[in-house]
């Protein structure tokens, strides 16, 4: 399963997204999105999985992927920004 993570409102990437896979009740990976927003889980049995995804200044999302055997998926999540949180590119001054 690959994937990249965005900004629902701008269709940005979202660096330093934690992003942790699961199958039933267990932790599968967890892997930290890259600059572009990008993560990657290699190497998985067919079944079904779901990602969870958070990030500072975002709703947590879960996300539902079904694989079968030898099949690659490709996903995209966008998160909405979290209207309590300030934006991540605005500074914050004192």
């Amino acid at each position: 399963i690959a994937g990249q993570v965005v900004n629902k409102e701008t269709g940005r990437a979202v660096a330093n997204v934690r992003v942790i896979l699961r199958q039933g009740q267990t932790d599968v990976g967890e892997e930290v999105t890259d600059g572009q927003g990008r993560f990657e889980f290699a190497n998985l049995s067919a079944g079904s999985y779901t990602l969870f995804v958070a990030a500072n200044g975002f709703v947590p999302v879960e996300h539902g992927v079904t694989l079968t055997a030898g099949q690659r998926r490709t996903v995209k999540v966008e998160l909405l920004p979290d209207s309590a949180a300030p934006p991540s590119d605005v500074p914050i001054v004192d």
